[in-house]
């Protein structure tokens, strides 16, 4: 099931029945051909982070922010070597953008985020239609009863 949610009016739009996984890659674009898109912000987990769709929402006169991960190859492994460059660079260290703790569900969570502006280092991420930034977002975990520490980083294409 493939299915646009308006934050705005807080509900589903449409909906639209798939086969499989493989099939809600072909089902968004003809979803997203139906909607009034211009102006606004459209996000998209990463089964829906593909060049065509980039291009299909940038033709709509929307602006996209895309989930990124290691499917995408090349396009992953420059973000996430963009953003290790780019905490080097940034002596002492590259300060986040948002950084907030929260204790809840019996665990304590911090999350972080950067906004990085794109420049013309980065070949495979400036294929990607009118990006702009790399968004990166970092959430450390601990359990209230557990000495277990993780911690994830998850990566966005935003134009």
């Amino acid at each position: 099931m493939v299915s646009p949610f308006s934050i705005e009016k807080g509900l589903t739009i449409c909906q639209c029945a798939v086969d499989g996984k493989s099939n809600e890659i072909k089902a968004i674009p003809a979803l997203l051909s139906i909607l009034s898109l211009k102006g606004r912000l459209v996000t998209m987990d990463a089964m829906g982070c593909q060049r065509t769709i980039a291009q299909q929402l940038r033709e709509s006169e929307a602006d996209y922010i895309l989930s990124l991960k290691d499917n995408q190859g090349k396009t992953f492994s420059e973000a996430v070597d963009y953003f290790q460059q780019q905490q080097i660079a940034q002596k002492p260290y590259l300060k986040p953008d948002h950084d907030e703790f929260g204790d809840r569900h019996g665990r304590t969570v911090r999350r972080r985020g950067w906004f990085l502006p794109l420049t013309s280092e980065t070949k495979h991420l400036g294929s990607w239609p009118d990006i702009q930034a790399l968004l990166v977002t970092e959430t450390i975990r601990q359990g209230h009863y557990s000495d277990t520490v993780t911690s994830d980083f998850r990566y966005y294409l935003s134009s």
